[in-house]
């Protein structure tokens, strides 16, 4: 949009733009500067509602609200209303009916819409824009803390429990592992959070409990009397866990870890 006249109101092709866009819907094209002048003088507001007015008068048809692709629809929403409003104010109280002879239009007057109605749509698009950066904003940071609240789960749900590590390290030595008990599954499962959980060892004459427990030393799951495996029906978060095998006498013979990795 050019700059202003000298006499500091818009000139005839500013005004003429200024009522495209509002006729239009879209006030993206005029400056703000511009704006701000609009609400303080009566002089170009009044221009600016003339020019409107006579521009959609031919078309009384609804007012199309273009489609938005960004956060600012509820604006146009509430411009398209504000400027229906004034149509329909126009017809209603200005606009002189022909079929009603008893109404002297040369000598009675009615108060037509002065230029505060479009000092009000610029106010009312201004302040639904302000909502609208708001809204968004707001979104955008509880987004950013939902992020780093999952990002901290995550990094705890990975470290190693001091004293369920001492006791995978104390059976995973060689001197264990060359045992009577043979453990057929790896020592460190790696599975996805999609997955069951399948742990496997060589058959004997005794039968065997299973204990599943998290990073924190909280149990997850027991399962007794198992010949040779356990196969979980159930899957997990992602995350570091222990397991424990336990004889009759719920000796512990081995204890296993479990990498829980999320499924991408």
């Amino acid at each position: 949009m050019k700059d202003s006249s000298e006499n500091n109101h818009l000139s005839e092709e500013q005004i003429a733009e200024v009522a495209d866009a509002i006729n239009s819907n879209d006030l993206s094209s005029i400056s703000q500067e511009y704006l701000d002048h609009i609400k303080e003088c009566d002089q170009c507001a009044d221009e600016i509602l003339f020019i409107s007015e006579i521009s959609e008068m031919p078309d009384i048809g609804i007012i199309p609200v273009k489609k938005s692709t960004d956060n600012n629809v509820k604006i146009f929403l509430a411009f398209a209303a504000s400027v229906a409003l004034i149509l329909a104010s126009y017809y209603i109280f200005i606009k002189p009916n022909p079929t009603n002879s008893n109404i002297a239009t040369t000598t009675d007057t009615i108060e037509k819409v002065d230029s505060n109605n479009i000092k009000e749509v610029i106010a009312e698009i201004d302040t639904a824009v302000k909502i609208s950066e708001e809204e968004e904003n707001k979104i955008i940071n509880q987004n950013k803390i939902q992020q780093e609240i999952e990002k901290e789960k995550n990094q705890y749900a990975f470290e190693e429990n001091k004293e369920l590590e001492n006791l995978f390290q104390r059976f995973n030595s060689a001197s264990m592992r060359n045992g009577e008990l043979k453990i057929i599954s790896d020592s460190v499962l790696n599975i996805s959070n999609t997955d069951s959980i399948h742990i496997e060892w060589k058959e004997s004459a005794i039968n065997y409990s299973i204990q599943i427990i998290d990073n924190q030393g909280k149990e997850i799951i027991t399962k007794d009397n198992l010949k040779s495996n356990y196969q979980s029906k159930t899957t997990f978060k992602s995350g570091l866990y222990y397991w424990k095998l336990l004889d009759e006498d719920y000796n512990l013979v081995y204890c296993g870890k479990i990498l829980v990795e999320k499924a991408e």
